[in-house]
């Protein structure tokens, strides 16, 4: 069962980090300034800050299990307009779809992370929390490094538009997975 779980967060962070890796060369590689690149970074980073304060009353309100699978949809659309808008956009329109595409990732980052550390925490057998945490840091970490490490080999095989598209496939197999693990948990709790 944790296993699956390991498994979810190593595709979310693998898949998410290709995004990441890819998107400050990919808007650099569309004529934005050093300045115009910051100011995207400044927006988002703000966005994180404050949606931290409403994902409490999110995850409250609909449970984590809910708040985690609601957290795929901004980051999936957030790739997805990466890949396949923003080189359809010109002028100032370009500007607006990369701080609504940055600031979706985080949206759905704020969720996931907190929301799938309530059902990790629900998850550890007690008396393995150290072993168990280790871990998922571990997975976590892998998942960061490995979506750098191939982001640089597939953007210069077949670009940017296919490394999104290829973030986006991986964050979606991470949903069906997460859809699984509670497909699973569920079907064991009636037992």
């Amino acid at each position: 069962e944790i296993g699956i779980l390991f498994l979810t967060n190593f595709l979310f962070y693998f898949g998410s980090n290709i995004y990441f890796t890819a998107y400050t060369p990919f808007l650099k590689s569309f004529n934005f300034s050093d300045s115009t690149v910051f100011l995207i970074y400044m927006i988002q980073t703000s966005t994180m800050i404050a949606i931290f304060f409403v994902v409490p009353r999110l995850i409250s309100k609909v449970g984590e299990e809910r708040a985690t699978m609601i957290s795929y949809v901004p980051r999936i659309i957030a790739v997805l307009i990466a890949g396949l808008l923003i080189p359809l956009m010109f002028g100032i329109g370009t500007f607006v779809v990369a701080i609504i595409s940055a600031c979706l990732m985080v949206v759905a980052f704020s969720i996931f992370s907190t929301s799938s550390s309530v059902i990790f925490f629900k998850s550890i057998p007690q008396g393995f929390e150290g072993k168990y945490l280790g871990v998922n840091s571990s997975i976590t970490g892998i998942g960061v490094f490995g979506g750098a490490l191939v982001t640089g080999q597939l953007t210069n095989l077949f670009g940017y538009t296919v490394s999104f598209l290829a973030s986006s496939v991986i964050l979606a197999a991470s949903f069906v997975l997460f859809r699984l693990y509670l497909r699973y948990r569920l079907s064991h709790r009636n037992v």
